[in-house]
């Protein structure tokens, strides 16, 4: 028995499971077939018909779709000089640059007592400018007459011109 089919009184009653759609069709004992699928009727097609038809529509999909690469890279994207991280990643660097320029100076002229706050700061500051590095690397600039420059191995050159001396 077709565990697809279910007959109901004189009418077969037909589910097809698609992905993109569930058909449901009856086929009366005169052998007329129809189908609504979300308001749409087909006639006169059978459901294998309907499914080489899916299976045709998988495979031209797939053969659409690039090829996969079999080794994988984990591409980080470049952001963009005015984007949200990047403008996070500054005034982040505002803050933690206020906090050094007040801190380093206060702890060697006073020897300031070792709190766990203190310390706690030394180790976001120093986590902080160490990420820094990596987000530099990673952000793309303007150059004077108004193009951006995504290339990284422009972003580095000049990264080590400016920033990493």
């Amino acid at each position: 028995e077709d565990p697809e089919a279910v007959e109901v009184e004189s009418d077969c009653l037909c589910v097809v499971d698609d992905p993109s759609s569930s058909y449901v069709h009856r086929m009366s004992t005169s052998g007329q077939t129809t189908s609504d699928a979300l308001g749409q009727v087909r006639s006169g097609r059978s459901i294998q018909q309907q499914q080489s038809q899916h299976q045709q529509q998988q495979q031209q999909q797939q053969q659409q779709q690039p090829p996969k690469s079999k080794t994988s890279k984990c591409e980080i994207e470049v952001f963009h000089p005015q984007s949200t991280p990047r403008f996070i990643a500054n005034c982040m660097a505002l803050f933690f640059m206020l906090w050094d320029i007040i801190t380093i100076p206060l702890s060697m002229a006073f020897n300031l007592p070792e709190t766990t706050f203190l310390t706690l700061m030394d180790w976001a500051t120093s986590l902080y400018w160490t990420l820094d590095v990596f987000v530099s690397l990673n952000s793309a600039y303007y150059l004077p007459d108004g193009d951006i420059v995504e290339s990284r191995v422009l972003i580095l050159i000049r990264y080590i011109r400016t920033w990493f001396l």
